[in-house]
C-alpha cells in the first residue's frame, strides 16, 4: 500500500497482484536519483564513523594487551624470578614482547622499558623517560630491585595509526599513539 499526496490529502493506492508490473516499473525507471543523493550523503559519514570505531577499537585492544603483559612480566620480578637468573633489559623486553599483538622485531626495537626500585617509596621516580616532550629510550633504567623493594615497572610502546586517514586529517602528519602501562608494587621477601 501506498500513500500519495493528492489535492493537501493523503489517498492510498493499494499494489496487488494486478498492479505488479507496474510496481516494478516504477523502481526500474525512476531517475530521479534521489536515492543515490541519499546514499552519497550518508555514506561517506558513515564509513569514516566505522573506520573511527575500528581504529580506536585496534588502540584499546593493543592498549589492553601491552597492559596485560607488562603486568605478567612485573609479576616476574615481583616473585623473585627475574633476580634468581639475572634477567637484563632486553630479555624483560622480550617477555613483554612475547605478550603482545604487534610483531616482536618491531617490539623490541620501539618498546621503552623503565624499571626502578627504591626501599622507599616516596623515592620512585614517576616521570616517563622523556627528552623534550619525546620518549627517549636512552634514559631507560632497569633495576628490578631486592627482596621487600618497591619497584615501579613503565612501560612505552608506540603505536602508528592504522592507516594514512588521520594524515589527511592531522596536517600531514600520521599520528603516533603511545601505549603505556606503569605497574607499582613491593618485591616479595624472596631471598
Amino acid at each position: 500500500m501506498r500513500l500519495f499526496l493528492k489535492d493537501g490529502l493523503f489517498t492510498k493506492q493499494s499494489i496487488g497482484l494486478g498492479n505488479k508490473q507496474s510496481f516494478r516499473h516504477a523502481f526500474i525507471r525512476d531517475e530521479e536519483g534521489a536515492t543515490t543523493i541519499e546514499f552519497v550523503l550518508l555514506a561517506a559519514p558513515f564509513f569514516a564513523f566505522l573506520y573511527s570505531l575500528l581504529a580506536i577499537g585496534y588502540i584499546y585492544l593493543n592498549a589492553t594487551i601491552l597492559e596485560d603483559a607488562a603486568q605478567q612480566a612485573g609479576r616476574k620480578i615481583r616473585t623473585g624470578e627475574v633476580a634468581a637468573v639475572d634477567l637484563s633489559k632486553n630479555d624483560f623486553k622480550k617477555m613483554v614482547c612475547s605478550g603482545v599483538l604487534i610483531p616482536e622485531a618491531t617490539c623490541l626495537s620501539e618498546l621503552v622499558v623503565d624499571v626502578t626500585s627504591d626501599p622507599d617509596l616516596s623515592q620512585l621516580d614517576t616521570d616517563a623517560p622523556t627528552n623534550n616532550g619525546q620518549l627517549d629510550s636512552s634514559q631507560e633504567t632497569y633495576d628490578p630491585g631486592d627482596a621487600n623493594d618497591y619497584v615501579i615497572v613503565k612501560t612505552y610502546l608506540p603505536l602508528g595509526s592504522m592507516s594514512e586517514l588521520f594524515a589527511l586529517l592531522n596536517s600531514g602528519t600520521a599520528p603516533e599513539f603511545i601505549l603505556s602501562s606503569v605497574e607499582v608494587f613491593r618485591n616479595e621477601p624472596f631471598e
